[in-house]
C-alpha cells in the first residue's frame, strides 16, 4: 500500500511541477504571440521580444515557489535540486535579456528606458532594478550558502527574495503590455496571490515544525 502510495505522489508530484513549467512558458508565448498575430517576420526585433522574455522569468520564478510545498508534501517524487538547478539558467537568461533587450532597443531608436514608459511610471522601472539586482545577488550568494555569515542570515535573503518578487509583479502589471487588461491580468493578480499564501504557508510550516520539533 506504501509503495503505490508513493508511486501515486510522485506522478501527481511530476504531472504538478513538469506541468506548471510546461504553462510559464507556453502561456506568456501564447499571449505574445497572439498580441502580434503570429507575424513573426515583422516582429522578431528587441523592442517586439523583451516583453515575452519579462513573462517568462517572473512566471517561471512564480512556479518555483509553487514547488516548495509541492517538494514538502513528495520530497522524494524527483530530484528537485537539479530541477531548480536546470529551470534556473532559463530563468536568469530571461530576467537578464528582458532588460538588455530594451536597452538595446534604446540606443537603436535613441530612448532611454524611463522614456520609454514615461516619467509618470519610471518608479516601476526602479522597481524592476531593485528586483533584478536582487535575483542576481541571490545568485552569487546562494552559491557561498555553506559560509556561516550566509547561514545565519538565509532568512533575510529569503525575505528580500520575496520583496523582489513583489516589486517585479507591480512592475509588470503596470507596465507589461500583455497584462493591462483582459483574462491575462486576472490570472497575473491571482498568481500574486497565490505567491502571498504559498510564502504564508511556508512561514507557518516552518513555525510549526520548530515549535513541535525545537532544537538545541
Amino acid at each position: 500500500m506504501d509503495d503505490s502510495q508513493d508511486k501515486q505522489g510522485a506522478v501527481t508530484a511530476n504531472i504538478l511541477v513538469w506541468g506548471l513549467t510546461a504553462l510559464g512558458f507556453l502561456l506568456p508565448l501564447y499571449i505574445w504571440g497572439d498580441l502580434i498575430d503570429w507575424d513573426l517576420e515583422d516582429n522578431f526585433t528587441a523592442l517586439r521580444i523583451f516583453p515575452l522574455l519579462g513573462l517568462w522569468a517572473y512566471f517561471q520564478m512564480w512556479v518555483h515557489y509553487i514547488v516548495g510545498p509541492v517538494r514538502r508534501k513528495w520530497p522524494e517524487a524527483l530530484n528537485y535540486s537539479r530541477y531548480y538547478r536546470l529551470t534556473s539558467h532559463f530563468v536568469l537568461i530571461s530576467f537578464l535579456l528582458h532588460p538588455a533587450l530594451l536597452l538595446y532597443a534604446g540606443t537603436q531608436n535613441d530612448f532611454t528606458t524611463v522614456e520609454y514608459v514615461g516619467n509618470n511610471l519610471a518608479f516601476y522601472i526602479y522597481l524592476a532594478y531593485f528586483g533584478i539586482a536582487t535575483f542576481l545577488a541571490y545568485e552569487v550568494v546562494e552559491r557561498i550558502r555553506d559560509k556561516q555569515i550566509i547561514k545565519d542570515n538565509w532568512e533575510t535573503v529569503k525575505v528580500f527574495n520575496i520583496a523582489a518578487m513583489t516589486a517585479i509583479f507591480f512592475h509588470s502589471i503596470n507596465l507589461g503590455q500583455h497584462l493591462q487588461s483582459g483574462w491575462f491580468r486576472t490570472l497575473w493578480i491571482v498568481m500574486y496571490v497565490v505567491f502571498v499564501l504559498v510564502v504564508v504557508e511556508g512561514y507557518l510550516h516552518r513555525y510549526w515544525s520548530q515549535k513541535h520539533n525545537p532544537t538545541d
